[in-house]
This record gives structure tokens, sequence and C-alpha cells, in this order.
């Protein structure tokens, strides 16, 4: 006996052990997340932790945790996980009686898993709804929740568990229309049948709908037959509470049949796993049930026992009203069956007492629906009047807000109009203005480029070099009609540029003896016929390149290149002469030819901050570099 008993303690000891080592697993994971920012695990963390507390019917923690996760979820974001944390709110506000918080949970979690688009997860929390509708005896709304659920479940493809849906739909017409308990828990046994999916649960469910809609019909072999079918799936499963079921529905239909001692049988095994279950309404209920049948066969001591245990076992929680009073009744039969009249009179008094009580509580709540009915009612029809008296003079100000409205929208569009003419007009003069000031600025550059030129033409000439200046003044012409074309417009060709520069480099040579030398270079990924490109764009620095880099200097060299990346073309200048100098007229010549070519990137819409000058250059220590990342269209 002791060592039953200390077998008993530690197991005790170890069921609360494991229990609690779970908890601090969670909250060691917790706390683990909570150190790395990982805003999705602690999100998790918290759900899990928040899970474990509500079974453990600690609700306060769990909202706590719960509610968290949700904070954190709702600001990272994160809306499949916004939805699963509010449903288990909504289910924790349930278990306490909050059906207008768990309302509210289950609207959130609603609409957070319609924006995810998960319809099966729309389907269980409509369901969850009709069942809360269901508890609040609205059948009404819990009936076309459900339906919109089997709608969603049945949209979204997942068939695992669309039997239970059926089944419980089955279950809100029980008792008002038994035709569609049968369709549906019918419907629900075939899709069942069909599926590996379903849950012991629900297919216990099924057979046991079945079993009572048979029973209902007196059809009793059928719903024997269902219940033994029951009995062999929740012995096979393990399933303590469809066993319970079985055997207590069976036991009714034996007792219908006069079959009193298997009626017994069962019921005994009923309440035995009641215990086993440790379920208070099953057991009380199953004492009760088995009095009833004992008083049938005239066993009133038995009898007597079993209602007493009902009895002592139901006033005792205070929760079981009607299972108190049925036990009362009992009794009361008792105490006829052996002419006890006390015991009759005491317990019959105590039964219509406590069904008073219940009576009582129902008329108090009828009274007060109809009272709510009542002033709705009235303040509907006080409203009614008042809209009556208001409708004149609402059509008055109606009509007149019309016409105010109208006018104001006319002088709206009118201005609105004038507003767009007025800008159509500004923007075609702003672009006018642009294009006007493209052509001055690349007149501004012509005579400066001509300056130098006849400069240099002059020279051969008074040296009596006419072979030269004839060569010099050929490729100058050359130039001058590229120049005169590619003034008309504000884009060339690419590869028009690259034909200008080489020209106007060959006659640089040509006027300092090709002291010089200069390479073209075209990144690969350029196609120069179909970019194109301001004109001239680059010439200002290769002039400053040669007239204040590699002029008077041997071994000049000056390198042009082309680059495309990142949808950005980049042209670079780079030579290897002097460098920036400080005189006052070198430092004039390079302003200008640089504010003219900002002033083009402007125009242009390019950023001027793209146009870089280093010197000297930092990859060889002398020299200048200039880089300008360079306005383009592309034609493919």
């Amino acid at each position: 006996m002791q060592k039953s008993v200390l077998i008993i303690v530690f197991a005790i000891f170890y069921l609360f052990v494991s229990a609690d080592d779970s908890l601090q697993s969670l909250y060691r994971t917790l706390n683990k997340f909570a150190k790395t920012n990982d805003t999705a695990q602690i999100v998790e963390s918290y759900k899990f932790l928040g899970d474990y507390l509500s079974e453990t019917n600690d609700f306060e923690k769990s909202n706590i945790y719960l509610q968290k996760g949700l904070d954190l979820a709702q600001k990272a974001n994160i809306t499949r996980e916004v939805g699963i944390l509010s449903n288990l709110l909504a289910t924790n506000a349930s278990y306490e009686g909050n059906r207008e918080l768990a309302m509210s949970h289950y609207h959130r979690a609603l609409k957070a898993f319609a924006d995810s688009k998960d319809l099966d997860k729309v389907a269980m929390i409509l369901m969850n709804m009709g069942s809360e509708y269901e508890y609040m005896g609205n059948y009404k709304y819990a009936i076309a929740y459900t339906f919109k659920a089997i709608k969603n479940k049945e949209r979204s493809g997942v068939i695992k568990n669309l039997a239970y849906y059926y089944q419980h739909l089955g279950q809100l017409f029980k008792e008002t229309d038994q035709e569609k308990w049968k369709f549906y828990v019918e419907k629900a046994y075939q899709i069942a049948t069909n599926s590996t999916e379903e849950r012991v649960s629900t297919r216990a469910a099924i057979f046991n709908d079945l079993g009572g809609i048979a029973q209902r019909k007196k059809n009793n072999d059928q719903a024997y037959a269902w219940y033994d079918s029951l009995i062999v799936l929740s012995n096979a499963n393990d399933y303590l509470n469809g066993l319970a079921t079985a055997y207590s529905n069976r036991s009714h239909v034996y007792k219908a049949e006069k079959k009193y001692d298997k009626a017994l049988q069962d019921m005994l095994k009923a309440m035995e796993i009641g215990y086993k279950m440790e379920r208070n309404y099953l057991i009380i209920t199953e004492h009760t049930n088995a009095a009833n049948i004992l008083i049938e066969m005239n066993r009133a001591a038995e009898a007597k026992t079993h209602a007493t245990k009902a009895l002592e076992l139901s006033s005792s929680l205070k929760s079981y009203p009607e299972e108190e009073a049925a036990a009362h009744l009992a009794l009361a039969l008792i105490g006829e069956k052996t002419s006890n009249w006390k015991l009759a009179y005491t317990h019959y008094n105590a039964y219509k007492e406590g069904m008073d009580s219940i009576r009582a509580v129902d008329v108090q709540k009828s009274m007060h629906d109809l009272e709510v009915k009542y002033q709705t009612s009235e303040k509907e029809k006080e409203i009614a009047r008042l809209d009556n008296e208001n409708k004149l003079n609402n059509l008055q100000l109606q009509r007149a807000q019309i016409i105010i409205t109208s006018i104001v929208v006319i002088v709206l569009l009118l201005s609105l109009l004038a507003f767009v003419l007025y800008r159509r007009k500004q923007l075609k003069q702003q672009k006018q203005q642009a294009e006007l000031k493209q052509k001055l600025l690349r007149s501004q550059m012509n005579p400066h480029f001509m300056f130098n030129t006849l400069n240099a033409i002059n020279q051969y000439i008074q040296t009596n070099k006419g072979h030269e200046a004839s060569d010099y003044l050929a490729q100058y012409s050359r130039l001058m009609r590229q120049i005169l074309e590619n003034s008309a417009v504000e884009f060339v060709g690419l590869d028009v540029e690259i034909e200008f520069l080489q020209n106007y480099l060959m006659m640089q040579q040509l006027r300092f003896e090709k002291s010089f030398s200069y390479t073209i270079v075209v990144d690969k990924t350029i196609d120069p016929e179909i970019f194109e490109i301001p004109p001239m764009i680059a010439q200002p620095f290769i002039e400053n390149a040669i007239e204040h880099g590699v002029r008077g200097m041997v071994g000049g060299e000056i390198r042009i290149q082309f680059g495309f990346e990142n949808n950005i073309l980049t042209l670079t200048v780079v030579d290897n002469g002097k460098g920036f100098q400080t005189s006052t007229q070198q430092l004039n010549h390079k302003s200008f030819a640089l504010d003219i070519t900002r002033e083009r990137l402007n125009i242009a819409g390019n950023n001027t901050e793209k146009l870089k000058i280093t010197s000297p250059n930092p990859q060889t220590g002398k020299g200048t570099l200039v880089s300008i990342d360079v306005p383009f269209k592309k034609y493919e």
C-alpha cells in the first residue's frame, strides 16, 4: 500500500516538474531571441508561450504574452502571425465568457487572413465566429457564419477538416430541422470516407450523429450499428471521449427496448471512462442515468446510491443546476417505488424548486430580451417621427446644397481648365527659351574655337608653310561644316561626335607637328550608332588638355574614353601634361569652358556635380583627369 502511494506521489511530482521544465524552456527561448532583435522569432516565442499558458488555464498570463506578440507582429507587418495571435486571444476570451472581446479578436484575425489571401484560415475563423454565436444562442448567425466558413474552405482547396465543417453545420439543425441535420451529417460522412486526413474526433462525431438520427427515427438496428462502429473506431485510436459517448447513447437505445441489463452495463462503462477522464458532467449524468435504469430493474438500493452520488457532486460544484434537479427527481422516484414518502416528498420539492429556479432564470432572461426589444421599438418609432418632421426641411436644404455645389463645381472646373491652358502655354514658352539658350551656348563655343584655329592657320601662312596651311584649312573646313550642322540640334549621334573629335585632334596634331598623341576608346557595351549625346560636349576639355597640358612638351598623350555602366554614359579626358597652373589667364580660360559645359548640363537636366576635374591625376601623379556623366538618348 505504501509503495503504491509513493508511486502515485512520484508520478504527480514528475508531471509538475515536466510541466515546469516545458514552461522554463519557453521562457529561455524567448529571452534568447529577445537578445538577437529577430522580430519574427520573438513574435513566435510569445505565441508559443501564450498558447502553452492557455493550455494550463492561466489565461491572465497567456493574454499578456499573446498581446505582446500581437503588438510586435502588427508593427512589423507580419500579417499571418497577427491572424494566429488574434485567434488565440479570441479563444482565451471565449473560455472566460467574454463574447464581445472574443468577437473583436476574431474580426482582427479574419482581416489578417483575408489580407494574406489564406482562405483556409479565413474559413477557420468564420467557423470559430459561428461557434461563438452558437454559445450566445443566436443560431441564425451561427448557421450563416458556418455556411460562409464552408464556402471559403471549399474555395481554398484544402480538404482536411472539411467533414468537420459539414458535421458541425448539421449539429446546428439538430433541434430545428432533422432532415437538414441528416443531410449535412451524411455529406460529412461521404467526405470523411473519401479522405485519410480527417481527425478521429470528427469521424467519431459523425458516427454518433448518424446513430442519433437513426435513434430518433426509431430505427434501433441502424442506431446500434453506428454506435458499434463508434466503439470500434474509438478503441482502435484510444479515443476515450468517443467510447464514453458511444456507451452512453447505446445504453439509451437498450433502455428504450427494455434491455435493462445491457443498458446498465453500457452506462457503467461510460461512467468508468468519465472518472478516468475526470469529466464531472459525464460522471453526474451517468450516475443519474444508471439510477433511472436500476429503478426500472427494481433495484432501489443501488439506484439510490447512484442518484445520491450524482446529487452530492452536482450540488457541491454548483455549476450543473439541471443535472442536480434530475438527481432529485431520481431520488423522488425511488421514494415512490419503496413507499418512502418522506424521501419522495423531500426530493420532489427540491426538484420542483430547482426547475422553478431554472425557469425563473429563463423567464428573467426572456423578460430582459422583451424589454430590450420594446425599448428598441419605441426608439425606432421616435426616430421615425423625428425623421418625418425633418424630411421637408432636409429636402429644402438638399436643394439649396445641390445648387451651391453645382456652382462651386462649375467654378472649379473652369478654374482648372484655365490653369491647364496657362500651364501648357508656360511650358511651351519654357521649352522655347531652353532651346534658344542651348543654341546661344553652342554659338558661344564656336567663336572661341574658331579664334584659336584661324590663329594657327595664320601662323602657317606667315612662316611660308603653304602646303601645311592648305591641309590645315581643308581639315578646318570639314570641322566648320560639322559645327554648323550640329549647332542646329540638341543631340547628335555618338559616331558623329567621335568623327568630329578625330578631325579636331588630327588638325591640332598638324598644328603642333604631332608633338602629342591621342586615343579615343569606346567601351564594348556601347554601339555608337544607337547613342546620341549633346554636340561638342568634350571639345572644351580636350582643348584645355592641349593648350594647357601637353603643349610644349615631348611625348604628350591625350586619352578620350566613353564608358557605359548602370545606365550611365561617362566621358573621361585624361592628359599627362602639366596639370592646373595658377596663372590668371589659364584659370579664366578653364573657368569659361567649365561654366559653359555646366550650363549645358543644367539645361539638359543633368546634375552638374557629375562633372569632376582632378589635377594632378591621382593614378599618375601628373596631368589632369576630367570625368563627365553625359546626358544621352538610346535607340534600340
